[in-house]
């Protein structure tokens, strides 16, 4: 007996480890294929940016699934980035600020930086300059705690080129958006950052365009086509090669760079945002040559290029970026607490985790059905009350009405008796008796309606109630006349109760209905008896 029970503890303690390997195999082989897929789609997304970021999508939610912090922020930052390229500013948005939780720790400290320079960035965009600046002067400090002096001087070139955007875009100033320029070239020359060399010159470039100085920009332009290694840029350097022999009045050599620009964007999915002025500017051109058919032609397709990118400037979006931007209702929203894990203390506690998981989940079952019990019990004790309830309300309106009718009949009765004793004739001694009778039997019917009446309320209280949170401009009178219609008493009946006319009764039928918004079609007496 001891043996067997020996035997089926060893066998028991082999299955698990067994599933503890083949799981940790399987995790390993999906971590290698994501981690392949990530590295491909890196090299893909300037050939292939639509594919790269669909790719980048699936490893997100396979790091995201396994709780692979840095991946999931690398992941992140490549697809703000093709978001932005394509105009997709919300989408870039949303994952810049699912992005700030998770860079908080210090030791992602150059991620951070990244994260708020593309917040700062999209608040550009979207013309939100204070918030803009808020982002960039945080950027900025943290690129002093950087140790890395090459990394320092990459995020000082990029900082300083944006900083000249920004205010470029909000309160022109052309010599010190120049300065800025010119250090974030000095930046990018200390570490022979070719790459953002180009760009810098470009932004400074099309500072000397929006600012006449045809010359210096002209002279920029030419070195860096010449000497241009990166092509991607090319799609920016045509568009200002167009809007400089625009602004010189050579409309054909204008027309020739724009039309390059679009193959450029085209060619490598990027700044698709500039398509649309790209064609009005060509569209422009041809009007200038006298081309109209042309500039209507490339006209309607800016309209239609602006349709597509569904207005990623309008005003629109800048009130959902204003939605979402309080930083810390993020923070306590998502009330996420991330931390580093190690794979190899999950591997060491994952058959833990999985033997607390079964009796987790074996007790969540016995809980719900216990649950689900006590709820389907409470669920049929409450409708059995509420069933008693309305036998008992429709007992009581019963007496209610049958008492009504007894009332009525009593005072049509009295009410002949006082008419016959005010026919007839009396003699002084009993005139005086008379006339009190008959004030005896006004006295106590007034005083049998006010009792009904009182009994009348308590029992159709709630009802009253009902009636007043719908519809709070009905008055006490009117909620009086809709019991007495939801008792089924006649107009006759009703006109005896409230002491009125019966075309009085009618006109306040009409006036309740109008309260109500009811429609002709709708009957009041079952609407009534519908209101719980």
């Amino acid at each position: 007996m001891k043996l067997t029970q020996a035997f089926t503890g060893i066998k028991t303690k082999c299955f698990i480890i067994i599933t503890v390997l083949l799981f940790i195999m399987r995790y390993d082989v999906n971590a290698q294929n994501y981690h392949q897929l990530f590295k491909e789609s890196v090299n893909l997304r300037y050939a292939n940016p639509d594919s790269a970021q669909v790719n980048f999508k699936q490893c997100l939610s396979y790091f995201e699934e396994n709780q692979d912090t840095a991946e999931i922020i690398d992941t992140k930052l490549i697809l703000i980035e093709l978001y932005s390229g394509n105009g997709n500013y919300l989408q870039a948005y949303d994952e810049a600020w699912s992005l700030l939780p998770l860079v908080e720790n210090h030791s992602y400290l150059e991620k951070k930086i990244e994260a708020n320079y593309r917040i700062s960035t999209l608040y550009v965009i979207l013309y939100q300059f204070k918030k803009a600046h808020l982002y960039l002067a945080e950027a900025e400090l943290m690129v002093e705690e950087l140790k890395d002096k090459q990394q320092q001087s990459l995020w000082r070139a990029k900082l300083y080129a944006l900083n000249a955007w920004l205010i470029t875009n909000e309160k022109p100033d052309y010599e010190t958006s120049q300065k800025l320029l010119l250090k974030a070239i000095e930046e990018n020359r200390k570490i022979d950052q070719k790459i953002g060399i180009v760009y810098s010159q470009m932004q400074l470039a099309e500072l000397h365009l929006t600012n006449n100085y045809l010359k210096e920009a002209e002279s920029i332009l030419l070195n860096i086509e010449k000497n241009n290694i990166y092509k991607p840029s090319n799609s920016l350097l045509f568009d200002h090669f167009g809007q400089l022999y625009m602004k010189k009045g050579n409309y054909v050599l204008a027309s020739v760079y724009l039309k390059k620009c679009l193959l450029a964007i085209d060619s490598f999915k990027n700044h698709l945002d500039n398509k649309v002025e790209v064609l009005d500017s060509l569209s422009s051109c041809y009007h200038y040559l006298g081309h109209n058919d042309s500039a209507y032609y490339y006209s309607r397709l800016a309209s239609e290029v602006s349709h597509s990118l569904f207005g990623n400037k309008s005003l629109k979006n800048k009130e959902l970026f204003e939605i979402k931007d309080a930083y810390q209702e993020k923070l306590d929203q998502q009330k996420l607490i991330l931390l580093e894990q190690e794979k190899e203390v999950i591997r060491l506690k994952l058959f833990i985790y999985m033997a607390i998981l079964a009796i987790i989940i074996t007790g969540l079952i016995i809980r719900s059905k216990i649950r689900t019990r006590k709820i389907k019990q409470l669920k049929e004790q409450q409708a059995l009350e509420n069933k008693q309830q309305q036998l008992d309300l429709k007992l009581k309106n019963k007496e209610l009405m049958t008492s009504a009718l007894q009332l009525i009949e009593r005072d049509s009765l009295l009410t002949d008796i006082r008419r016959n004793l005010e026919a007839m004739d009396f003699d002084a001694k009993n005139k005086v008796n008379v006339t009190n009778l008959i004030s005896s039997i006004n006295s106590n019917k007034a005083k049998k309606w006010d009792e009904f009446e009182l009994y009348f309320t308590n029992i159709n209280q709630e009802f009253y109630s009902t009636l007043k949170n719908r519809y709070p401009s009905l008055s006490a009178t009117d909620l009086k006349m809709c019991a007495l219609i939801k008792l089924g008493l006649s107009s006759k009946d009703m006109a005896d109760i409230m002491a009125i006319g019966s075309d009085s009764i009618n006109t306040s039928r009409s006036r309740i209905r109008k309260k109500m918004n009811l429609t002709r079609e709708v009957n009041l007496t079952e609407f009534l008896s519908s209101v719980n």
